[in-house]
């Protein structure tokens, strides 16, 4: 399902009445609740299996749990959080201000998303995975290709939006700030995969949280940072596909 903010669902980039910066702020929340209204009213399904997301898929898939818990069997978030750490909000609030100090310089998009798929890059790999794979020899060719002709679709106005989404995420707000209770709400089965490596969301809320509701925890020790999951996709795959049938 395509979350709140992508450039294909609601969007600044589509909407007609609220378009670019006059789109109103949205939440993780939110998401949720367009996908629950989407699965039963739209499709009339009282329950199912399984879900699974990664990185803010993930942060969705943590807020289906104590949003709606009795309503998926079966969850798998992976490379995500339950609520951002000290060190995700300082990344965020990094991303977010070179966008909006951009802004406020009369930067264009293209200079800016320069700048964000730079730090992308940066930030969803480790030091190691760069240095080991990328030639110093080539690194001028390998920088330019952060310069590149914005996407129409997933706009700088889209990017900010589901920013702020993320930086708002927080499951234990609907219980007092308590992670402690909102574990408490869950009901499904749920496997939590975490990269040890990951520089763009830490680990630790999400294996805090994994052990609260005793759910399987699987932590991945390569060095690929964020995008941990894409270089054991074999073994991962297996891995939820094992845990969806049981």
């Amino acid at each position: 399902v395509d979350a709140l903010g992508n450039g294909i669902s609601t969007s600044p980039s589509n909407s007609i009445s609220q378009a670019g910066q006059d789109f109103p702020a949205i939440t993780i929340g939110d998401m949720v609740d367009a996908q629950y209204r989407l699965l039963t009213e739209r499709f009339g399904l009282k329950r199912i299996h399984g879900a699974v997301g990664g990185s803010m898929g993930g942060m969705q898939i943590f807020e289906w749990l104590v949003r709606y818990p009795e309503y998926i069997q079966r969850a798998v978030p992976y490379v995500s959080s339950p609520r951002l750490s000290s060190y995700d909000l300082l990344v965020m609030n990094f991303r977010r201000e070179i966008i909006e100090t951009g802004r406020r310089n009369g930067v264009t998009d293209r200079e800016i998303m320069t700048l964000l798929n730079m730090n992308n890059e940066l930030l969803g790999r480790t030091p190691d995975y760069i240095h080991e794979r990328q030639s110093r020899n080539d690194f001028n060719t390998y920088l330019t290709a952060f310069d590149r002709e914005p996407s129409s679709q997933f706009t700088v106005d889209n990017y900010l939006t589901q920013l702020n989404a993320m930086i708002d995420h927080d499951i234990s707000r609907h219980f007092g700030k308590s992670i402690e209770l909102a574990a408490k709400q869950v009901r499904g089965n749920v496997m939590v995969i975490v990269s040890e490596t990951d520089h763009l969301i830490h680990p630790a809320p999400a294996i805090e949280f994994a052990r609260l509701i005793n759910a399987g925890l699987t932590v991945l020790q390569n060095d690929c940072g964020h995008l941990a999951v894409g270089c054991e996709i074999e073994m991962t795959s297996q891995l939820i596909q094992a845990f969806f049938s049981m």
